[in-house]
């Protein structure tokens, strides 16, 4: 890895971190008197617009695709979700609400046009990638995302 791609990772981690710290600043009214019914951080949960249910991955999730969104996920995605998308990259701990559990089955079970449409527009301390990163990209990373659910046991 040169030098300047090394820079770039850092500088978007820090982007990433500012970008967490500032919402947080923001959004600092605790948990107090929220429903916890909406989630673990009493916000409500995350729904992507029925429309975006109805947008079909366009990507093959071949050999090609997976990684390169293997890569774009490392580079852009882990600081916050982790490497193996369990939510606990090194910036996850100061970002309110917690980013998601890749693996989760409530994650695994949305839509690709779904988690495509969080990618592309963001929210909370998760940044929009709209301008970031490629149609191709978001896709390639939601292909990858794929690759993270649990392996079902193999029945003997």
């Amino acid at each position: 890895m040169t030098r300047a791609t090394k820079l770039v990772r850092l500088a978007v981690a820090g982007i990433a971190l500012c970008v967490g710290a500032c919402l947080m600043a923001v959004d600092c009214r605790g948990l107090a008197g929220r429903d916890p019914a909406n989630g673990p951080e009493g916000r409500a949960a995350w729904v992507a617009p029925p429309s975006a249910d109805k947008v079909k991955n366009p990507v093959p999730p071949d050999a090609r695709s997976l990684g390169a969104g293997r890569k774009t996920f490392a580079d852009s995605c882990a600081v916050c979700h982790g490497t193996a998308g369990k939510g606990d990259g090194p910036a996850a701990g100061g970002l309110s609400p917690r980013p998601a559990d890749l693996t989760s089955a409530r994650v695994q079970q949305q839509s690709d046009g779904a988690l495509f449409y969080k990618i592309t527009e963001g929210r909370g301390p998760m940044p929009s990638f709209k301008t970031t990163l490629t149609e191709q990209q978001r896709w390639d990373v939601v292909n990858h995302i794929r690759t993270l659910a649990p392996k079902a046991p193999k029945s003997s």
